[in-house]
């Protein structure tokens, strides 16, 4: 006999202004459906949606609250989630009025995170993100953070530490923000080191659930988990990888966004985030069978929020094969699943990349032999020819890699445009290139 506790039984609560009702309500429509992915994420069973109009006074009016309280108590339910954020005034009269735990999309959202982040700093920012939001809180929920009955938006650091006081929360803050600047020491590090490597980062974006980790594993050959679920992935991969016509880069899978993301995830992740702010290129990931706009919408949201705004990115539109024959692509249209044209998004992928890096043209003699080395590890050859002397190389390459070649042979290796006609010279230290600015997508058939 199993002793598994049965998954708790929810009601989606959500409203939406009477002002402009039309709109207003496919919005908050739209909010609900993600909400109920949200829930079955987190785990529960939901047993009914409710979006009721409201005039502003209040969330609610009290009919409502009333009908609600009379479908809890009939059907038996464990939950009710309302599909914004809560005051601990409306918190603490919804579960007096109810009966049963209320809880927010904030907190929904951090009790699926709290189980999913599996490395060291993804727990401390998810407690640090919990405590944030828990704080103000505390003199509603009489029991502090003990919240032991269990269940959604229960776990984490209330599960360890019963009866906590607002001063111990804060010396815990105070400890975590401690932790969390020493681990983002560490990983800043580690960046820099990944800079001085002189390999450019692209990073997976995308709202949650579009297929960000399959893409992943597709593009670099390696595992990755893949669940039909809300931020399966919560802890970032980098994986190494060649890109054909360009060489090689590191890959980063991050954590799927949301509409409002919460801004104590916001803060918390600040670390993680990193890794979408030092990014060169962005791969932003949409569900082509779904809503793609909106999701775009959503990332691009986000980005401004985290200060990625301008970071050139590629649009990909993944689940092309569930999509009708009469659809245009916007972006680059593949299947993760299946693999289908990989090719083509590899080619807008070193495309873009190879952007940044206009080709150069040098003449190495022999006796400077393992300049060669340097840009077959670091970059990518073109075209060689050998020489009298040596041999003439046209490459592309990280500036950095380019000024070393160029110093060990003594300049005067010509810069090209991406036709092919020299533009300028390098002499020692100095390279005249320019990279090229930020591209909005581009779109199928571009390059």
């Amino acid at each position: 006999m199993s002793r598994d506790k049965p998954p708790e039984r929810a009601l989606l609560l959500g409203s939406y202004e009477k002002r402009g009702a039309g709109r207003a309500q496919a919005l908050a429509s739209q909010d609900m459906a993600e909400l109920g992915s949200l829930a079955h994420s987190a785990g529960a069973v939901v047993v009914d949606t409710w979006l009721k109009p409201h005039d502003g006074g209040g969330p609610l009016g009290r009919g409502t609250l009333d009908a609600v309280r009379d479908r809890v108590a009939a059907d038996g339910l464990d939950l009710v989630i309302w599909a914004d954020e809560l005051t601990p005034r409306w918190a603490r009269e919804w579960e007096t009025h109810f009966a049963c735990r209320v809880i927010d999309r904030t907190e929904l959202i951090l009790d699926i995170f709290s189980r999913r982040a599996n490395s060291r700093e993804g727990r401390l920012q998810v407690e640090m993100a919990q405590l944030t939001y828990r704080l103000p809180r505390l003199a509603v929920r009489q029991q502090g953070l003990s919240r032991t009955g269990g269940g959604i938006g229960t776990r984490g650091p209330g599960e360890t530490r019963l009866e906590v006081d607002r001063r111990r929360v804060r010396e815990r803050l105070a400890a975590l923000a401690g932790e969390l600047e020493r681990v983002g020491a560490e990983r800043r590090v580690r960046r820099e080191r990944r800079a001085a490597g002189l390999v450019p980062t692209v990073a997976l974006v995308g709202y949650t659930n579009v297929g960000k980790s399959s893409l992943f594993r597709m593009l670099s050959g390696r595992g990755a988990l893949v669940a039909d679920q809300l931020f399966a992935t919560l802890d970032p991969g980098v994986r190494r990888v060649h890109v054909a016509g360009f060489g090689p880069v590191l890959l980063v899978d991050t954590v799927g966004f949301v509409r409002r993301l919460p801004h104590a995830l916001v803060a918390a992740f600040t670390s993680t985030l990193d890794e979408v702010r030092d990014a060169d290129l962005l791969l932003v990931v949409v569900d082509a069978s779904r809503d793609g706009a909106r999701q775009e919408a959503v990332v691009d949201e986000v980005l401004a929020e985290v200060g990625a705004a301008e970071i050139p990115r590629i649009l990909v539109e993944n689940q092309w094969d569930r999509v009708p024959a009469s659809q245009r692509p916007h972006g680059v249209p593949v299947s993760a699943a299946t693999g289908w044209n990989q090719a083509e998004l590899v080619g807008h992928l070193a495309a873009e990349l190879r952007r940044a890096r206009p080709p150069v043209e040098i003449a190495i003699p022999w006796a400077a032999g393992e300049a060669l080395g340097w840009i077959r590890a670091e970059g990518e050859i073109l075209d060689q020819r050998l020489t009298a002397t040596g041999v003439s190389v046209r490459f592309s390459a990280p500036p950095a890699v380019v000024n070393r070649v160029a110093r060990r042979v003594g300049g005067g290796g010509a810069v090209l445009d991406a036709g092919g006609t020299a533009r300028g010279t390098l002499e020692g230290d100095r390279n005249t290139t320019t990279a090229a600015g930020p591209v909005a997508r581009i779109g199928k058939g571009e390059g």
